[in-house]
């Protein structure tokens, strides 16, 4: 059999990690995908590293002609379906089609939602991460949702420290969200740099996605800042980038996925919301700790206080870990995984 994949692959951890997990579940499978930035660390994959499938791959005849060549397709991220200016277009994934481990939205109008009714209709499955964007389409009758698909990633082999160091998680809240909240954002980085130094702590500041510019705001960070600090630029390196993150006692995570591996990390976290796909995983786990809403603060109001609890609270994420296996429910059946 052979399964096509349709993933976000421009050296972002979290996509990254998604893949590596497909790979090592069916070993058995081939798979074929297409990205520049990708490096494969199993064999049962083949890359079109094409430059011209990458600019152009959702339409053009040879990226259809590529999926039409495998057996079915398997759709795997996160936010895989937002609809932002000039977009609202859904994959070519052929006839036979799997999605894992997405969330919907944020949607300006109802037009894309009907369209992503009907994309999410004609997949043999569609396993959503996020109660919000189950409950939208829950009553086709091939959607389920499960926990983030990284819940269940195994960090057995990775050593895990208690060095007191903090990692910053970036990105650029000027491109990535809105220009107005950029100075918020960064004020309150700033504060917590100071922070932590003022206790003692190491400082790190980390890009999980090189192309979407969290590497500019580090610097943007770093000439702000009086403080010296270590810097971490992921670059394809996963087993790199998660010691990174486990030789730490303290996480602030503004990436998604940084608040979910710091927490299977063992690791406190601090969210920052940066979307609502955020919020909506912390409200599915009922998460109790301190979590910053950029978008919906002021500048003179925002909380920047952290407490004595706030730097030591620890999760509970045995559930998770274990319903987060249920993203895989229906590919099992058909990949038959024994």
């Amino acid at each position: 059999m052979k399964v096509f994949i349709d993933a976000y692959l421009f050296n972002n951890l979290g996509d990254d990690l998604f893949v590596d997990m497909l790979l090592q579940r069916y070993p058995d499978i081939h798979f074929s995908t297409i990205s520049h930035f990708y490096q494969k660390q199993s064999d049962n994959v083949t890359v079109y590293h094409n430059k011209y499938f990458n600019k152009v791959r959702k339409k053009t005849f040879l990226y259809k002609r590529l999926v039409d060549k495998c057996d079915m397709s398997i759709s795997i991220g996160g936010s895989m379906y937002i609809e932002t200016e000039g977009t609202g277009k859904y994959p070519y994934l052929g006839e036979n089609y799997y999605i894992l481990g997405a969330n919907f939205g944020p949607y300006q109008t109802q037009e894309y939602y009907q369209k992503g009714k009907e994309f999410f209709q004609k997949a043999k499955d569609v396993c959503f991460r996020d109660s919000y964007s189950y409950q939208l389409f829950q009553n086709l009758p091939n959607v389920r949702m499960a926990p983030d698909i990284l819940w269940g990633l195994d960090v057995s082999n990775i050593p895990i420290t208690n060095r007191k160091r903090v990692i910053f998680s970036l990105i650029p809240y000027k491109t990535k969200v809105d220009e107005k909240y950029e100075d918020i954002y960064e004020k309150l980085i700033l504060n917590w740099i100071n922070f932590f130094h003022q206790k003692g702590y190491e400082i790190c500041l980390m890009s999980f996605c090189k192309i979407q510019g969290d590497e500019w705001e580090i610097e943007t960070i770093k000439q702000k800042c009086k403080i010296p600090v270590e810097t971490y630029y992921y670059r394809g390196n996963r087993k790199e980038a998660l010691s990174v993150l486990a030789d730490s006692q303290i996480i602030v995570g503004t990436r998604f996925h940084a608040n979910v591996l710091g927490m299977l990390l063992g690791k406190t976290v601090l969210p920052i919301s940066y979307s609502d796909k955020t919020i909506h995983m912390l409200e599915d786990m009922q998460y109790e700790g301190k979590i910053v809403q950029i978008r919906s603060s002021k500048k003179d109001d925002i909380d920047f206080y952290l407490t004595e609890e706030d730097l030591k609270r620890k999760q509970k994420i045995d559930t998770l870990k274990k319903e987060a296996t249920k993203q895989w429910d229906m590919l099992d059946k058909k990949l038959k995984r024994k």
